[in-house]
């Protein structure tokens, strides 16, 4: 099994466009991403120039055109270079307006107008669908200045008019209709990017501040992940503590019941075991912990044994006092009436089993209530404790020596 994926601690930071980070390497990517893009331009225009499909507008001046729109639209990812909108849009002017100035300059204009598209990809490589709907927005009135140049003899075409103004309008129909569905699909990506960014950050924020220590385990028994509570809880970081082998901090007369509660999950794919486990502190003492986990080796990014485990050494504590106050008379540390009532029963079915005998001593002070009013109640407590010391001295270790209340006492 592969040690389970640790998640990352870093705080992620928080940017205004959920789908990409807003930064200069973006703005690099995009323009390394246009003049990728300028060569195969560069051939086409040879291409329809060797077969005369060009207007009268020479070569070089056509190239010098596009590398001067290339030259401006890098400068506009340096200017203009997060994912905001006015960025987004200034971006997608800029490349809007020196690609709509090409493609009408070679006769061809509202046949190329899908050429846009390329500018969309190159723009939302850092505003993500962002880079879709300002191009949208700017798209009509480009190919509405490219129609008025042709319309006044200003751009060349090949198309005569009125035919020229109709391709427009379809090649605009059609070219807007696959942006804006390119941005509708690249919008809903985002959204569940965002989603899933989201629910990642608010379980990292989660395991990172809760009180229970999250960990998993591998197939070995090997720490593979252990969450930041492992300070306040065993005095170790989780850095400390990851690739440790779990059972060696388990206290030994625990290991037996670990090792159950281990083959339990594992029997149990997906289900949840529950049992109790004392682990060491950096300080030397134990912590009791009550370990919740699951057996999770199928799931992927996990592969792993899932424990979640709750510091209970308080509770323990109170349970233990608890048990003792309730079996335990206060004053002489002998067992009370319940307990000896108990042991009383014990010891009648064991006597009727194996037949033998049980006996029971009852003792009582004569004149108790005379020390108490001549010496007060600490001085008939301390002769209580005497008097609890000798009869527990003179039976042997297996009895039961029990103070049933008052100057009473028994011998089981």
């Amino acid at each position: 099994m592969s040690l389970a994926t640790r998640p990352n601690a870093d705080t992620a930071t928080k940017v205004d466009v959920p789908a990409v980070p807003e930064s200069r390497s973006s703005s690099m990517k995009a323009i390394r991403l246009g003049f990728f893009i300028i060569p195969p331009i560069l051939a086409l225009v040879a291409a329809l120039r060797y077969f005369d499909l060009f207007t009268g507008i020479s070569v070089p001046v056509l190239v010098a055109l596009i590398l001067a729109t290339a030259v401006v639209s890098n400068i506009g990812y340096y200017l203009w270079p997060t994912g905001s909108r006015s960025h987004s849009f200034a971006r997608s002017l800029v490349v809007g307006v020196g690609s709509t100035s090409c493609m009408y300059a070679t006769g061809w204009g509202p046949v190329l107008l899908l050429g846009h598209l390329a500018g969309v990809a190159v723009n939302s490589t850092i505003s993500g669908a962002r880079a879709s709907w300002s191009t949208l927005t700017l798209l009509p009135f480009m190919v509405l200045g490219g129609q008025l140049a042709i319309q006044t003899d200003l751009a060349p075409t090949f198309i005569d008019t009125p035919e020229v103004h109709g391709l427009a309008f379809l090649t605009l129909i059609a070219t807007m209709s696959t942006i804006f569905f390119v941005g509708q699909n690249t919008a809903n990506v985002e959204a569940k990017e965002l989603g899933i960014r989201d629910s990642e950050e608010r379980f990292r924020a989660i395991v990172q501040n809760a009180s229970d220590i999250l960990t998993v385990l591998n197939a070995d028994g090997d720490i593979a992940y252990a969450s930041p509570a492992c300070g306040p809880m065993l005095g170790v970081t989780d850095d400390e503590i990851i690739g440790s082998r779990f059972m060696d901090l388990v206290h030994l007369e625990d290991r037996e019941a670990v090792v159950d509660l281990f083959a339990n999950a594992q029997r149990a794919e997906g289900q949840t075991v529950t049992g109790y486990l004392r682990i060491s502190h950096v300080q030397g003492d134990w912590r009791w912990l009550e370990a919740i986990g699951t057996s999770q080796f199928n799931t992927e990014g996990v592969s792993g044994m899932v424990f979640s485990l709750r510091d209970v050494t308080e509770h323990k504590r109170l349970e233990e006092e608890l048990i003792r106050l309730a079996f335990n008379d206060d004053l002489t540390g002998l067992p009370n009436r319940a307990w000896l009532m108990e042991r009383l029963d014990q010891a009648v079915h064991r006597s009727r089993r194996h037949g033998t005998s049980t006996a029971i001593l009852f003792v009582d002070l004569d004149g108790f209530k005379g020390v108490n009013d001549t010496l007060c109640h600490p001085g008939g407590d301390e002769l209580l404790s005497l008097v609890a010391d000798r009869i527990a001295g003179g039976l042997r270790a297996g009895d039961t020596v029990a103070r049933r209340g008052g100057d009473e006492f028994a011998g089981l």
